[in-house]
């Protein structure tokens, strides 16, 4: 299971500021009866010179990989692996290289680099796409009404004007949406390099489809619990 490095460099590099920030003034209160001597230093100032231009550089670096990050993550559906473990599902023998969908209890899993999860009346309402070592999600919330909320197409989320839904994105490994009344609608999260965790309820052309944490439910098909859907085109797919 991998990690960008500018997940991790987003983390350290920050530390370096407060702490060649404390030295420094440490630095001026421990000296600060010989301060005009310090000054006049040439040497001593030059080094405290360097110092600052690292802090300086060192948080413009931050800014631009924050920016990079975000830019990415907080408008979008890419996401990137975390380093969670895959929780326990039915499918055996999966292929080392596949990627795990984990659909609450019941799971599927898949070889290929794009793969819809949820396709109903022959509209994908569902799918995902690997992305270097990120998750691309493409999918179509409806209301109850079936008037569409929001819309997540080559990543990019679109959104109703007419119906208010609610995203959150608590980090750059998930993000989850919520509807006019405050219920989750959709949950995705990349687990880590080899798995995905995904929950929803989705309102479809033949009643609602949901999955959750106990269960997965399809209509016009019996509610399925500790099931694989095994490594196809589609995970779920109802006529």
């Amino acid at each position: 299971m991998r990690t960008r490095w500018d997940y991790w460099a987003i983390r350290v590099l920050p530390l370096f500021v407060p702490i060649t920030l404390g030295f420094f003034f440490y630095f001026l209160v421990e000296n600060s009866a010989n301060l005009a001597i310090w000054v006049d230093n040439n040497t001593t100032l030059a080094i405290w010179s360097v110092i600052a231009v690292s802090v300086i550089a060192g948080v413009v670096t931050v800014a631009i990989i924050h920016q990079k990050m975000f830019a990415e993550t907080e408008g979008t559906g890419l996401l990137y692996s975390a380093t969670e473990p895959t929780p326990p599902t039915p499918c055996q023998n999966i292929p080392k290289e596949a990627l795990i969908l984990v659909l609450g209890s019941s799971a599927s899993y898949t070889t290929a680099l794009h793969h819809t999860v949820l396709r109903v009346a022959g509209e994908d309402l569902l799918s995902i796409r690997r992305k270097n070592e990120c998750i691309a999600v493409s999918a179509k919330i409806y209301s109850a009404d079936r008037q569409i909320v929001a819309e997540i197409i080559d990543n990019n989320f679109r959104i109703n004007p007419s119906n208010y839904f609610r995203r959150e994105q608590p980090d750059h490994h998930s993000f989850a949406i919520f509807d006019q009344q405050g219920e989750r609608v959709l949950f995705v999260r990349h687990l880590n390099y080899s798995a995905i965790k995904i929950l929803g309820t989705f309102h479809t052309a033949r009643g609602i489809a949901k999955i959750s944490e106990e269960e997965v439910f399809v209509p016009g098909r019996d509610r399925l619990s500790r099931f694989c859907f095994g490594n196809g085109v589609v995970s779920i797919q109802v006529n």
